[in-house]
């Protein structure tokens, strides 16, 4: 799966940043995978599902509960609308 990520990624113009989380052409991330959780080395770099950050990032967390708002986190296991909450509640200038 991440293999075929990075494969989409290239084809459509990402190339290697030179400043990590710098701005770049497209960046695809696996969130979530149901309920399973992955920590894994790939021939291109580290897996890891759930998204290691995406409990931390509103622009991640407000297209999900778009999506799908009681989906929920394996770890947490509180839904992805009730973390966006308090995610929000703790940083007001983060709302999406």
């Amino acid at each position: 799966l991440i293999c075929a990520l990075k494969s989409i990624e290239e084809r459509l113009g990402r190339v290697p940043a030179a400043v990590r989380y710098g701005p770049r052409v497209i960046d695809l991330d696996v969130l979530l995978y149901g309920d399973q959780s992955v920590d894994e080395d790939t021939p291109i770099g580290r897996l890891l599902v759930p998204h290691a950050l995406m409990l931390e990032r509103t622009f991640v967390l407000a297209p999900l509960c778009d999506i799908e708002p009681q989906i929920r986190h394996p770890r947490w296991k509180a839904s992805a609308a009730d973390i966006y909450a308090k995610l929000v509640a703790s940083a007001p200038d983060q709302r999406l």
